[in-house]
């Protein structure tokens, strides 16, 4: 049964959520490789950065894409071995228009959180 790609998102996340939860486990295969991280850019019409940040979503698909392309050949070739490891990456954007007025603006225009 093949899910859509809001359950896969879903999936990736609460599994992320899980893992960072219940800490590293050093005997993992892959320790320390569960997290996730959300930036906020403050930006506006004709801001130095502006195209940069609106093109980030773009240039991080097209990036992904050819790795993916190449795990996926590689692994046409070679096969998969009984255990492997899944690797679920995820990103998303989201432009949202906020107004403020100059009293209320925070001291820091970049904001990042990491898990």
């Amino acid at each position: 049964m093949r899910h859509s790609p809001g359950w896969r998102l879903h999936q990736a996340v609460v599994h992320t959520i899980i893992a960072r939860l219940a800490g590293d486990d050093p005997d993992a295969p892959y320790p320390g490789r569960a997290g996730g991280s959300t930036w906020s850019f403050d930006i506006w019409p004709g801001h130095p950065q502006e195209e940069e940040v609106l093109g980030l979503l773009a240039s991080l698909r097209e990036r992904i894409g050819a790795v993916r392309q190449r795990v996926f050949e590689h692994n046409e070739r070679q096969g998969r071995p009984p255990a492997h490891a899944r690797v679920s990456v995820y990103l998303g954007q989201f432009v949202k228009v906020v107004t403020t007025d100059a009293s209320a603006e925070s001291s820091a225009s970049t904001h990042q959180e990491a898990t």
